[in-house]
């Protein structure tokens, strides 16, 4: 965006010093072509529905996270909705979507608070990866994440969420073994909110 500014301005002044320079056209294709290119990109990397890092975003960035995991470790956090298919049934697929937008900001939120990588994995998923430094103790971050979400629903009836976490330490491990090690985490949660929505209800 700046370089979209910049290339013309420039342009501008050697035409100002320089009449009839055959500058500024050449210029304002290039900058045109860049900022082609950087929209592009947002676009490959970005959830058209929440503004979020995407899937594709989140396998890089992952890889990245546990090349340098020797050096100081971090957490994969995943997030799952709450009964999101009871919203999408019982109200509509728009009130489905509007709840995960809502959801994202209040996530988005911790994100720019914590400096922490946030993005969409899938449906009714997030993902956030975070260093030890940020995340530890890592069942008070857990805590925060809840609260985050529960601050953006007070004036609405959202969902509520539950949140699975594994800790890397080392390059050797597999993307696929840290997400379903999260996934567990989320399970046994999901687990404990099931049996307390049920007897809560005897």
């Amino acid at each position: 965006m700046v370089t979209f500014v910049l290339f013309p301005f420039i342009a501008g002044v050697i035409d100002s010093f320089i009449p009839n320079t055959p500058v500024m056209s050449p210029s304002i294709l290039s900058a045109l072509l860049l900022f082609f290119v950087n929209v592009q990109e947002m676009q490959i990397y970005s959830d058209a529905l929440t503004g979020l890092n995407n899937r594709r975003r989140s396998d890089q960035v992952l890889e990245s996270y546990i090349e340098k995991a020797d050096t100081s470790g971090f957490y994969l956090f995943m997030i799952d909705v709450n009964r999101f298919k009871l919203i999408n049934d019982r109200y509509g697929h728009m009130e489905g979507d509007r709840a995960l937008q809502t959801i994202a900001t209040s996530l988005k939120e911790v994100s720019s608070a914590c400096s922490v990588f946030l993005s969409r994995w899938g449906g009714d998923e997030f993902l956030i990866l975070g260093s030890r430094e940020v995340a530890e103790p890592v069942e008070d971050f857990r805590a925060y994440l809840h609260q985050a979400v529960r601050n953006g629903a007070k004036e609405q009836r959202l969902p509520s969420i539950c949140v699975g976490y594994a800790l890397c330490t080392s390059s050797l491990e597999s993307p696929e073994d840290l997400t379903r090690a999260a996934d567990r985490k989320l399970y046994e949660e999901k687990r404990i909110v099931h049996q307390t929505r049920i007897s809560a209800s005897r």
